[in-house]
C-alpha cells in the first residue's frame, strides 16, 4: 500500500474539498489522480451509454493447465450496477446457472446448491471503466480512495506505443495500487491490484481492443492475470447499448 501521504485515509469531505478545489477547466497535463479522473468524466459525461449489453467467450485456466471456456450474458446500467448470467441468458427463469451481481459496490455471487455470497467491495474494473464517466468525480474519487489508490500520485509513461497517465504510484512504482489511462483517449488500459491481503500487486487486468460505442467506447478484450499467468480471458460479442434494462434485473434478492 502507497505510504507517502496517507491520501486514503482522508473522509468523503476531504475528498470533495480536494476536486472542488480543482474544478474547472481541466489542465493540459494532470498533476494528480483526480485531475485525471476529472479529465476522464469531462470528455465523456454528457455522451457515454448509460446501460450496455453484451456477451462474451471467457476462457478461465485450471491450476492443471487446462482451460475452462464458458458463455457469459453481461448486463450493466450505469453507474454502479452489473449482472453476469454464465452459460444461460437472464431471460431463463428456470435454468439453475452460476450469477454474479455487482451492485452500488456490493459483490454477490450465487452458485446453484450453495448460499449467496456477498462482498462489500467495489468492481474496480466496473468504476475504472465505465462509472468514471456517468457519476460525479468525487465519488469516483471516494470509492478510489477506499480501495488504496493514493490519489495523489500520478506519472507518465508509455503502454502499447501510446501515452498514458498511470496514477497511484510514482515513476518506476510498479508495487503500489495503480492504474493506467490513455492519455489522448482518456480510457481506462491497465489495473495493478495491490487490495488483497498483504499489500503487494498480485493481479493485473488489461482492457484492450476499444471500439468506439454510442458516444462512448467498450474495450471488447479483457485479460486477467495473477503472479504473471492468464487466469482469464474474455471476448466480447453481440455489443450493445442504451437498451431498456430494469433496476429489478440487478436486485440481489432474486439470487435466494
Amino acid at each position: 500500500m502507497p505510504i507517502y501521504i496517507p491520501f486514503r485515509t482522508l473522509t468523503f469531505l476531504g475528498i470533495a474539498l480536494a476536486v472542488r478545489a480543482a474544478a474547472g477547466q481541466t489542465p493540459a497535463s494532470p498533476h494528480t489522480g483526480i485531475d485525471v479522473i476529472r479529465a476522464m468524466h469531462d470528455r465523456y459525461a454528457s455522451t457515454w451509454y448509460s446501460t450496455l449489453s453484451f456477451t462474451e467467450s471467457a476462457d478461465q485456466s485450471r491450476p492443471d493447465g487446462t482451460t475452462k471456456s464458458e458463455k457469459w450474458w453481461e448486463e450493466a446500467k450505469l453507474p454502479g450496477l452489473l449482472r453476469i448470467d454464465v452459460g444461460v441468458p437472464p431471460t431463463d427463469n428456470t435454468t439453475q446457472r452460476r450469477r454474479m451481481m455487482f451492485v452500488n459496490g456490493v459483490t454477490y455471487v450465487s452458485v446453484p446448491g450453495k448460499p449467496v455470497q456477498q462482498d462489500a467491495k467495489p468492481n474496480l474494473l466496473l468504476v475504472l471503466g465505465f462509472d468514471v464517466y456517468k457519476q460525479p468525480v468525487e465519488r469516483t474519487a471516494q470509492i478510489l480512495t477506499a480501495q488504496g489508490f493514493d490519489l495523489s500520485k500520478m506519472h507518465t509513461d508509455t503502454w502499447h506505443a501510446r501515452p498514458v497517465y498511470v496514477v497511484g504510484a510514482r515513476s518506476g512504482d510498479t508495487t503500489s495500487q495503480q492504474f493506467w489511462v490513455d492519455a489522448d483517449r482518456l480510457l481506462f488500459v491497465r489495473l495493478l491490484d495491490a487490495s488483497k491481503p498483504g499489500g503487494a500487486v498480485d493481479s493485473e487486468a488489461l482492457f484492450d481492443d476499444y471500439r468506439p460505442l454510442a458516444g462512448g467506447w467498450i474495450a471488447a478484450e479483457v485479460t486477467f492475470s495473477r503472479s504473471g499467468a492468464v487466469r482469464l480471458h474474455e471476448i466480447y460479442s453481440d455489443i450493445q447499448a442504451n437498451v431498456p434494462l430494469s433496476d429489478a434485473l440487478f436486485d440481489p434478492a432474486q439470487l435466494h
